[in-house]
């Protein structure tokens, strides 16, 4: 029975012993691990070196790196971030709950010592009832008694032995126990004064001097930031006021002025451009035409003086009224150059004073609006002192709503010029197409007549052949005729306006031809009788000069319906071209009236920006100061709420 008590009380012995062991080893290492956080560490270093500390202790997978965590978490720096102060004791992070947990804190260890006391007592308690039971008290044999007796006193013997063992076990657990648990209390102890020591204990009385003063700095800074707000507001809107007064008019001058301008240029250039073509067109085919006329009438001059010397009076009066004809078709296209050059100054006039005057309209609408932004910007500058951030939006929304619309406003006037030049375009190349058809058939009518006059040339010539060897005596003086009448063509191809030179030429030829043929006609008479023969042959060919004069005589009809036609052709022309010019007018007028009723919707729009940009400014600063107070008010009410904590702290504290 004695070995079984004993076995058991050395059991639970060991088993202290081991529990005792290996709690102790746990103490050891996160004490060690503590101590080798702050081994070497100076007050002045620990500021600097709070994240490597941090790092090492984070790096070990023993529990009180989880400890110094937590207590990191209570380190603070001060202002200047050289110091590192302590806001709660080691005491609280570093004892013997948290680094010896199984020395300090387990009672199951701290009741073993009296589990062996208590199985030593149970082991007495049973002996001495072993003992008890076997004595026979009413037995009266003397041997049955020292029996019983012998019996007793051995169960008291394995009773007090047990206890004994109890006991003495109980109290060496118990000192060994004490002398560990004092060992390691003792060295957390210590280490806690070495913690205190090197981190510096922030008290609260500091702390609570420290937000008095941060207080009383609040409620002077509180005080003074109105008026730094509002004298800043007041600086920054008046500087955005200037730089988006100088931003929208630059925008204005750099997108709307050179629209306008490169509008009223465009439609000032292409105008100039095509007057300045029609009026090249007109005088090139007329000077063509000219050019062609003259040729065809000199070369009709020169076979005729060729062939007919006598009907030179006829051909003067002929070139007589071509020359007049000639000079007024002459003075009538003079009359519609200058009367044209002049229609196209006064609409190159029209459209310098419409440019001016839309200059100066945009100019007005630029000051007016300037006036007005002026306006705007100083009244929002008096109301809207403390208006800085909802401006600021505000501002960039207005700016690109204003920017979008003037670019919708651009995009939708080059639309309107692109339309308006494609009608201009198809105007200018119907009006070609129509001036082109009618110098056609103006170059048709006179090659047609040329080409009859070459006929009548041509059996002009085919009667003078069979004359030709009876006019042999009157070489010489027909070739000075014809010189004089070659003289006389080559002026006429050089200009129209030659044709009276050529007309005098010819008078002179014609006088000279009569003195010629009167010194023949003597000569004839004096030879009449060998040249019988002769007369005939003139006969002959007085009638063939009839035929020629009567052909000479269509001709001159048909030069006459041509000129006519040319007359009415350039009467339609003319008529044509005042219908083109009150055409490009009223184009002109509703470009004008286009470009009015533009800049009146831009300066109209203009003012419903202004007048919704006013607003949105009320409303948005109306918002942000209402938001502002709610702010203020919930800053000074958690303020307020903090310094009654505070003070409810400061309190306990005294009460304590």
């Amino acid at each position: 029975m004695s070995d079984w008590f004993w076995l058991g009380m050395m059991a639970i012995m060991i088993i202290a012993i081991i529990s005792l062991s290996h709690y102790y080893i746990k103490y050891r290492k996160s004490v060690r691990l503590v101590e080798s956080l702050i081994k070497d560490q100076t007050r002045e270093e620990l500021a600097w070196k709070r994240q490597e500390i941090l790092e090492k202790a984070q790096s070990s997978r023993v529990k009180a790196g989880k400890l110094w965590e937590e207590f990191d978490e209570s380190l603070v720096y001060s202002p200047d971030r050289d110091k590192l102060y302590n806001t709660l004791d080691a005491d609280h992070f570093f004892n013997g709950r948290t680094l010896a947990y199984g020395l300090t804190s387990s009672r199951l260890l701290a009741a073993t010592p009296t589990f062996l006391t208590a199985i030593g007592v149970l082991g007495t308690f049973i002996g001495l009832t072993i003992g008890l039971r076997g004595l026979q008290v009413d037995a009266d044999d003397v041997d049955t008694l020292r029996v019983g007796i012998a019996s007793m006193i051995n169960g008291a013997a394995i009773a007090f032995l047990t206890s004994v063992w109890g006991i003495g076990l109980s109290l060496l657990l118990n000192v060994i126990e004490k002398l560990v648990e004092r060992s390691a209390l003792r060295r957390i102890n210590k280490l806690q004064h070495t913690i205190d020591f090197l981190y510096q204990r922030m008290p609260a009385e500091h702390s609570l001097i420290h937000i008095a003063e941060s207080s009383q700095a609040s409620k002077e800074a509180l005080q003074e930031l109105h008026e730094r707000i509002g004298d800043r507001l007041q600086e920054t809107v008046s500087g955005m006021s200037e730089a988006m007064q100088e931003a929208i008019s630059d925008s204005l001058n750099n997108v709307m002025a050179p629209a306008i301008q490169a509008l009223v240029d465009n439609a000032s250039n292409q105008s100039n451009e095509v007057l300045e073509k029609l009026v090249s067109n007109f005088m090139e085919g007329m000077k063509t035409a000219g050019s062609e006329q003259t040729k065809a009438l000199g070369t009709a001059a020169e076979e005729v003086n060729q062939a007919v010397s006598s009907m030179s009076t006829r051909m003067d009066e002929l070139f007589t009224k071509l020359t007049e004809q000639q000079q007024k078709s002459g003075e009538h296209v003079e009359t519609t150059s200058r009367e044209l050059s002049e229609h196209l100054g006064r609409q190159r006039e029209t459209a310098m004073d419409q440019q001016s005057a839309l200059a100066e309209k945009f100019e007005s609408f630029m000051e007016r609006m300037t006036e007005s932004m002026d306006t705007q910007f100083h009244q929002a500058s008096e109301r809207d002192e403390q208006r800085k951030r909802a401006h600021e939006e505000s501002l960039q929304k207005i700016s690109e709503d204003q920017a979008a619309a003037l670019e919708r406003q651009v995009a939708s006037a080059e639309e309107r010029d692109q339309v308006r030049a494609a009608q201009f375009d198809e105007q200018q190349k119907a009006i070609e197409e129509r001036f082109s058809g009618l110098v056609e058939k103006l170059v048709n009518e006179q090659q047609e007549l040329m080409r009859q006059v070459g006929e009548a040339s041509r059996s002009a010539n085919q009667h003078l052949t069979g004359i030709s060897s009876q006019y042999e005596k009157l070489s010489t003086s027909l070739s000075e005729v014809a010189s004089s009448a070659e003289r006389s063509s080559q002026n006429m191809t050089n200009s129209s306006t030659q044709l009276g030179t050529l007309s005098a030429n010819l008078h002179k030829a014609t006088v000279l031809l009569d003195e010629r043929v009167s010194a023949v006609t003597e000569s004839l008479e004096q030879v009449s009788t060998r040249n019988s023969e002769v007369l005939s042959g003139i006969s002959e060919h007085a009638r063939t000069l009839a035929n020629m004069q009567e052909a000479i005589s269509d001709a001159a009809r048909q030069l006459d319906s041509a000129a006519k036609f040319a007359n009415e052709g350039f009467s339609e022309l003319g008529s044509r071209n005042d219908e083109f010019i009150r055409k490009l007018r009223e184009e002109f007028t509703r470009l004008g009236d286009s470009l009015s009723e533009q800049v009146e919707n831009i300066e109209k729009q203009a003012e419903e920006w202004l007048k919704a940009y006013s607003q949105e400014v009320r409303e948005q600063v109306s918002e942000r100061m209402e938001a502002w107070n709610t702010n203020t008010i919930s800053f000074a009410d958690q303020m307020k709420r903090t310094v009654t904590a505070i003070s409810g702290v400061v309190d306990d504290l005294e009460r304590r």
